[in-house]
């Protein structure tokens, strides 16, 4: 029997009631007829640098043959080989509501992080 390919439907946090990741969860049973799907969320809200370096490294922990970034966690690309990598952007309002550095940092973690070369 020929083994399926790995989808990993990664997500944040369920900390509220996102409707985003429950549409990804809504997609799973179609997406199992061909692939071996798994839902998997990080560990930690998205708040404050050390939350979000602990859920790089859970990232670069997990092995699938594509691993699909849902919702607001798109700095978790960094931590994923690009040919295994999808991202998913939903919207970019945060950008519009942000100024200087932060707006640069966040533009680069969150939007740019795929056109970076280097990967895990």
């Amino acid at each position: 029997m020929r083994q399926l390919p790995v989808i990993i439907l990664l997500m944040r946090k369920k900390s509220s009631g996102y409707s985003i990741e429950r549409l990804f969860e809504s997609l799973a049973p179609f997406l199992s007829r061909r692939f071996e799907v798994r839902i998997v969320q990080v560990p930690c809200d998205s708040r404050g640098i050390w939350r979000r370096i602990r859920n790089l490294i859970f990232t670069a922990r997990l092995r699938g043959d594509v691993i699909h970034v849902t919702g607001d966690i798109h700095y978790c690309t960094l931590a994923i080989r690009r040919r295994q990598c999808v991202l998913t952007v939903h919207d970019l309002c945060s950008l519009t509501r942000l100024k200087g550095v932060r707006k640069f940092v966040f533009s680069v973690l969150w939007f740019q992080s795929l056109s970076y070369g280097h990967r895990v």
